[in-house]
């Protein structure tokens, strides 16, 4: 699998280090309190499942990047899951092919930073938002909530095939 390739062939980065700095404390608690002395730009949780993972498997670099390569296989499946579910096989197959072999998804599956579970979280919200939720007017309830986010007003209703052209 790509994702597991030479995980742990380069060294860490500096952003990685500050992982290996957070989850290297002795217990969850620190790892929380230390998150709080150190600001990330994310809420902690990807910092505490690492931090288990790492007391599994130890603080190498294979240890602190196993959570990044994990969700990233995790994204890669629900991709496919998402694809059959609003089209078929055939284009749940290509996507997942698609997500698997983008290198930018490769990289974040190799570093010990939180890109990876971000990806997956987002994929695992994404099927809520295609799961039929319509209004009475027949629009696509997320579709009317991202018109009214980028427009700032609210979406006309879908015209339908016998309304007439205004």
């Amino acid at each position: 699998c790509l994702r597991f390739t030479q995980v742990d062939y380069f060294g860490l980065s500096s952003d990685e280090f500050a992982t290996s700095m957070i989850v290297s404390g002795p217990s969850l608690k620190s790892v929380l309190q230390t998150c709080l002395v150190i600001p990330q730009p994310v809420p902690p949780l990807y910092f505490l499942l690492n931090k288990v993972l790492v007391g599994v498997f130890g603080s190498t670099e294979l240890g602190l990047r196993l959570l990044s390569a994990l969700c990233s296989l995790g994204t890669v499946y629900l991709i496919f899951l998402i694809g059959r579910t609003l089209f078929d096989s055939q284009v749940a197959i290509t996507a997942a092919a698609l997500c698997a072999l983008n290198t930018t998804q490769i990289l974040y599956a190799q570093t010990a930073r939180p890109y990876a579970l971000a990806l997956l979280l987002s994929s695992v919200s994404a099927p809520s938002c295609s799961s039929g939720a319509t209004s009475s007017s027949g629009t696509s309830c997320c579709a009317g909530a991202a018109s009214t986010t980028r427009t700032g007003s609210r979406p006309r209703p879908a015209r339908s095939a016998t309304s007439p052209a205004p």
